[in-house]
């Protein structure tokens, strides 16, 4: 695995344990980093060793202990209540495999085979959900999980899940549309009315799962071309001109397979976008990498452009995935 996507979960990891304390140019050319974005990384903080082997430490101390004390069989670590104590979710959950994924994490750093183990025990349960087609979720479920269970330990049983799993994602995607749809709505609920094929930009986050089977035994290497092209959807219907980004484009692949109305689109500092431009950052910056589209790798340095020079909270919220997408 890339040492861009090994700092990125590292710091997804980091994240879910803190919160046990208590989301023209022809496309093979290799772009020019633009001087904004290359300034924007030189200026961004880098963290001091010791303060990085504290959280390192902290992050192991909360990981083992949830590990050890809480049962798979009664549900998976999603978030903390206001006490504390861990809010479980079902294997079906669209964050079940980050717990799984932060075990394997400290078991490339570590080595050690306990927490091998743990990793082990955390990622077994999920297996039943590598054969869903009503999710887009399969990247978070089964690749932060089997996936890595299979690049730290070869297993092939974890490779085949994890390939499977590709296999159910790629029926999500429509050639009319050019994405994989992300949520099955009801058009006449008033919740979502006309909602026919909404895709968000989530949805980026689960495209390494299908990069990554496209080249594996059993695999298939059109996944690769429908996980670029709705990378390419994405970048023209999720990032604006001025490097804000968007939530849900909406489509109907029936009567107008063209973007008609995009929700959730805030360029203000709030937690929606800043969520939105982190996962804009975390996905652009691998995608660009496995295809070499010059329209994609530049999106995640447009998007840290625009962020850096944003309020204090949304820059601390992209802080770390932004380093590394363009360190």
């Amino acid at each position: 695995m890339s040492r861009l996507w090994r700092l990125a979960a590292i710091a997804c990891a980091l994240a879910l344990a803190l919160c046990g304390c208590g989301s023209a140019p022809s496309e093979h050319e290799t772009p020019a980093p633009s001087t904004a974005a290359s300034t924007a990384a030189a200026e961004a903080p880098v963290l001091d060793p010791a303060v990085e082997k504290r959280l390192l430490t902290h992050a192991a101390q909360r990981l083992a202990d949830a590990a050890d004390r809480l049962n798979p069989h009664d549900g998976y670590p999603r978030s903390t209540s206001p006490d504390g104590r861990w809010q479980l979710g079902d294997a079906d959950n669209w964050t079940s495999g980050f717990f799984a994924g932060s075990l394997w994490l400290m078991d490339e750093q570590t080595g050690d085979p306990v927490w091998r183990a743990r990793a082990e025990r955390w990622t077994a349960g999920l297996e039943l959900q590598k054969t869903r087609t009503d999710t887009h979720d399969l990247g978070f479920v089964i690749f932060d999980s089997f996936g890595w269970q299979y690049q730290l330990t070869n297993d092939p049983h974890a490779r085949d899940v994890a390939v499977q799993a590709a296999r159910s994602l790629a029926t999500r995607f429509n050639p009319a549309v050019g994405a994989i749809k992300s949520w099955d709505v009801d058009p006449n609920d008033p919740e979502t009315p006309g909602w026919r094929f909404p895709v968000i930009i989530d949805n980026l986050m689960n495209l390494q799962l299908l990069f990554w089977a496209a080249g594996q035994p059993g695999g298939d290497p059109a996944f690769a071309q429908l996980a670029t092209r709705h990378a390419l959807t994405s970048t023209r219907v999720h990032l604006r001109p001025d490097g804000s980004t968007a939530h849900v484009a909406l489509f109907d692949p029936v009567t107008d397979p063209s973007v008609r109305w995009i929700a959730v689109a805030s360029s203000s500092c709030t937690p929606s976008s800043s969520s939105a431009a982190s996962q804009s950052i975390a996905s652009a910056t691998p995608g660009g990498f496995c295809t070499s589209a010059s329209r994609i790798r530049p999106t995640a340095s447009t998007t840290w452009t625009a962020r850096v020079s944003d309020a204090p909270f949304t820059r601390r919220r992209t802080m770390s995935i932004s380093r590394c997408a363009l360190g």
